[in-house]
């Protein structure tokens, strides 16, 4: 693999906006990369855990359990009432990170569905293959899919899942979009030089020098091919924001936003979907300690400084996990510390730290003195998740 200790960010910048401009043009004309399409969700979901049991690098020696948080997956309410979502993960994440939130709805009657992003599941050397073309086509299929069986149907997804979300509301009439932490823009101009770096080398951090490159639950490293793909449905997703179709302007949405997000530009990201959005039905939640104005979406602000929580803001991670997960929520990190991964992950997880003399914030939290760690759950869930079902129900 090749690999580039340094270059011309000047060459690198000019390179990135012809490569962009050449793309907006050419969007995702090429032809997919993607197998045939399976017959049926049942038989999209076996031979999907087929492939990750085949071909994944296990992070455990838990296999089946790895294979369980990978795998897509569907929720089947007791009381079906015709209502349904389809969700869609994040850069380097797997269908698990709705686990938490899809048993919330599933026990309102919602059909709950995820779809596995090509390239993820396995190992980080399988995203070499595939862009963010075949990502949105992955994520169309299984939307349509939902559609065709005759459901009202809501999209939904984090960071990256919530960018593929939005182009695809914007092409297909949909009751809603659910937003969680969305990525149409984001905090740095350095992902504007992905498309053009990525045609020099392969890697940032090789999946070698990251223990492997995979955890029970995601990816740690991304080619750059990766990174090129989350390029594209950062695009696609700000042009849908930027000049909205008549269906995208027709549609309500639910979006979770962090003030200090380390990734996300939040107040980038809810000006643009302010004015894309159908303000009657939607809802936004903003974690911060501030309420920013909005010309239309209605906005509920969540404290983000939760002293007796020992929490000092919310993360870009955080918003989809309830205190109770069993990897990310309260116990958590002392979970994480006492298992396999403690070696690799100890010092972003402060084992050595009691947990009274630890804070938790976004990554990167520098405010103050004393030890900060990345908050993973979300101390406000129960509120969130009721907020949700209103949206739903409207």
């Amino acid at each position: 693999m090749m690999r580039m200790p340094f270059f011309d960010a000047g060459l690198l910048r000019a390179a990135a906006a012809a490569l962009a401009a050449a793309m907006l043009f050419a969007g995702c004309a090429t032809e997919s990369r993607l197998p045939p399409p399976s017959p049926s969700f049942a038989a999209y979901v076996a031979q999907t855990r087929a492939d990750i049991a085949a071909h994944r690098r296990f992070a455990t020696a838990d296999r089946a359990d790895e294979v369980n948080r990978m795998a897509p997956w569907e929720m089947r309410p007791e009381h079906p009432d015709g209502r349904a979502v389809l969700f869609i993960h994040g850069l380097g994440d797997s269908p698990w990170t709705f686990r938490d939130t899809g048993a919330e709805l599933a026990r309102e009657g919602i059909l709950v569905r995820t779809v596995l992003l090509p390239g993820h599941g396995t190992r980080p050397e399988a995203m070499l293959d595939f862009d963010g073309c075949d990502w949105i086509e992955a994520a169309r299929r299984e939307l349509l899919r939902l559609k065709r069986e005759g459901y009202r149907v809501w999209v939904g997804g984090f960071s990256t899942g919530g960018n593929i979300a939005i182009a695809l509301a914007d092409e297909i009439e949909v009751e809603g979009v659910v937003l969680f932490s969305p990525a149409p823009y984001v905090r740095t101009n350095l992902v504007y030089l992905v498309p053009a770096a990525s045609l020099f080398f392969e890697w940032l951090r090789s999946p070698e020098e990251t223990g492997g490159g995979t955890t029970p639950v995601r990816y740690r490293t991304i080619p750059m091919t990766g990174l090129s793909a989350f390029y594209d449905t950062m695009r696609a997703a700000q042009s849908a924001l930027a000049h909205p179709s008549p269906t995208l302007r027709r549609t309500p949405v639910f979006l979770a936003l962090a003030e200090s997000d380390s990734i996300v530009d939040a107040l980038r990201v809810l000006d643009a979907a302010d004015g894309a959005f159908r303000r009657r039905g939607s809802d936004v939640l903003w974690y911060g300690e501030a309420a920013p104005q909005t010309a239309r979406l209605p906005l509920f602000r969540l404290e983000s400084r939760l002293p007796k929580e020992h929490v000092r803001s919310f993360s870009h991670l955080s918003l989809n996990f309830s205190p109770e997960n069993d990897y990310y929520g309260r116990q958590g990190r002392l979970k994480r510390c006492a298992g396999a991964e403690a070696a690799a992950r100890s010092p972003y997880l402060h084992c050595g730290t009691p947990e009274a003399e630890v804070t938790y914030g976004a990554w990167g939290e520098k405010r103050g003195e004393g030890v900060f760690v990345r908050l993973t759950f979300n101390p406000y869930f129960r509120l969130q998740t009721e907020r949700l079902i209103d949206f739903f129900s409207h």
